[in-house]
């Protein structure tokens, strides 16, 4: 599922979210953050909530392509780890 917004913020959270209630159903999740370039905390509130939910539930979740300014963001509060993300 590749992000085609520039800014994952509040403003773009609903049409993530009801991207994501399709691709839940799925057993392998890819997330591509290619074109994103920001990211707020509601929406790393919602990657915490589906790396849990897809945990739970034994799916396989993968991010890629995070460019670094996101991957600081994420690091900064210690959610590159809660997300399983590697800072390369």
């Amino acid at each position: 599922m590749k992000i085609e917004t520039q800014e994952l913020n509040i403003y773009e959270i609903e049409k993530f979210y009801e991207t994501l209630k399709e691709e839940i159903k799925k057993d392998k999740i890819v997330v591509d953050f290619e074109n994103v370039n920001k990211i707020d905390y509601i929406a790393i509130q919602l990657l915490v909530s589906l790396k849990k939910t897809t945990k739970k539930e034994n799916k396989q979740l993968e991010f890629i392509n995070i460019n670094d300014e996101v991957m600081q963001k994420l690091s900064k509060c210690k959610f590159d780890a809660i997300l399983g993300l590697k800072n390369e």
